[in-house]
């Protein structure tokens, strides 16, 4: 099933709870005011008959049982006697109404040719033996079945009067409430659906674009589809998160391929040359000694230079993987200093601020032993290496060359080489691993011309600093 239809159908079954809930609030309500008015008004009219008995010897005459209905008494039910006469509002009301006296020795009297039903409770109301005075309830007349409320009033000496009317029309009228509040809730429902409908297909329909989007991704594999999305709510936040993340994939994509044809090449001289002087070992013994020894340090030299741009490339794929951690910017700058100058053998004076920074350890050491072993590469002039240390940059100056202007900025790109480098032995990847671990860090890499001669080359840092 679709997000349209779950979200229609989602909508539609709260819009029936509320009406459904609303619909029987309303109905129960009515139905117990309905009630509450038939309880109030055939108690009324029993106790008035009542205080009528007070007065009168006897409400009719002899008993009466010809099992008629509310509708079967011409002449309304009142007591005649003793010059009681009804008034107009009395015999209008009488309508509405059966009476009955019950007499404590069980006998009734049909005021109005209808005998209502009596129980053992409405003749202990009679005989003033119950507990209560007034008593509610429904019963069905003998003939006809129709339905009443009946109100028992004690009389006491007397007997009781029995006052029902009709709930017929009370039912009649809860029925066709009932009908239209079904109705009501129905047209509620096909409301909720219709809109529901309408808003989750405007809804959804950015969604859909996005769907087909991602699988046209999956089945070509290239990020390059395009994504139209606007707004400002969740669903255009998700596709401008999506076309960003499209642009860094075919970005990515773009870069690795690159790689790829970068490393290839890369890897394709010092290839061709361990497999030249690879044949010419078929022919070592005819050598002669100095030869063999120019052979085994070119092996030696293309061997190292392999395993360099191996490392380097490794570096590369894995170098922003490494968790981060409390690094001290000092000891790992120190550390570096004093393995460049074994290597090298050259003097490096070292300007170092105390700085402890959240960083990633390993790939900030590989950084700044990358800056000391290209100033030693490029610097022939047998000057110091200097190295500047702080908690926002570090950076390398030396003496060299230096750096063409327009080079400052591609000396960063993996295998860049200048045309003064080119003659330098080296893989043109690590400054590329300087600037991918600045760029970790917050921060970026930089080359500029140093005063004096040489070029100077850094990286600063953003990375958040720790309390000593």
């Amino acid at each position: 099933m679709s997000l349209r239809w779950k979200f229609s159908l989602i909508a539609a079954a709260l819009a029936a709870f509320a009406a459904l809930a609303a619909s029987s609030v309303g109905y129960v309500a009515t139905r117990s005011q309905l009630l509450d008015q038939i309880d109030r008004s055939v108690t009324d009219r029993a106790l008035a008959l009542s205080h009528v008995a007070g007065d009168n010897d006897d409400l009719a005459g002899p008993p009466v049982d010809d099992g008629g209905d509310l509708r079967g008494s011409p002449e309304p039910g009142l007591p005649r006697r003793r010059g009681f006469a009804p008034q107009p509002d009395d015999q209008a009301r009488s309508r509405l109404f059966l009476a009955q006296e019950v007499r404590s020795s069980g006998q009734t009297v049909a005021l109005d040719r209808v005998v209502l039903p009596v129980d053992s409770t409405d003749l202990n109301l009679a005989r003033a033996v119950a507990p209560e005075q007034i008593r509610l309830r429904d019963s069905n007349l003998p003939r006809g079945g129709e339905s009443v409320r009946i109100a028992t009033v004690a009389m006491p000496g007397i007997g009781a009067i029995q006052v029902a009317r009709s709930l017929e029309e009370t039912s009649q009228t809860l029925s066709d409430l009932r009908t239209r509040l079904l109705l009501i809730t129905l047209l509620v429902i096909a409301f909720a659906i219709a809109v529901a409908f309408l808003l989750a297909r405007t809804a959804t329909k950015a969604l859909e674009h996005l769907t087909q989007t991602a699988e046209i991704v999956a089945r070509s594999g290239t990020p390059e589809a395009k994504i139209q999305v606007s707004g400002t709510d969740e669903i255009g936040r998700l596709g401008r998160s999506l076309s960003q993340m499209l642009a860094s994939l075919a970005q990515s994509q773009e870069q690795q391929q690159r790689f790829v044809q970068d490393a290839g090449h890369e890897l394709r001289t010092p290839l061709t040359s361990l497999r030249t002087n690879i044949s010419v070992l078929d022919r070592l013994d005819r050598l002669s000694e100095d030869d063999r020894a120019r052979l085994i340090a070119d092996l030696n030299s293309e061997a190292t230079e392999m395993s360099t741009l191996v490392d380097e490339l490794v570096q590369l794929s894995i170098g922003g993987d490494e968790q981060l951690g409390s690094v001290d910017l000092g000891r790992l700058a120190q550390r570096s200093v004093e393995r460049a100058q074994r290597r090298s053998g050259r003097s490096i004076t070292a300007q170092i601020e105390p700085a402890v920074i959240e960083g990633r350890p390993r790939g900030l050491e590989r950084a700044v032993s990358n800056l000391l072993d290209n100033a030693v590469k490029f610097d022939s002039s047998g000057g110091p290496i200097e190295l500047k240390v702080s908690q926002q940059r570090i950076e390398v100056s030396d003496r060299g060359p230096g750096i063409p202007a327009d080079q400052l900025e591609l000396v960063f790109e993996r295998f860049h080489r200048t045309v003064e480098s080119r003659n330098v032995a080296g893989s043109g990847l690590g400054l590329a691993i300087v600037s991918d671990v600045a760029q970790a860090h917050g921060g970026k890499a930089y080359a500029r011309q140093r005063d004096g001669g040489g070029s100077t080359v850094g990286f600063t840092l953003s990375a958040p600093s720790r309390a000593r």
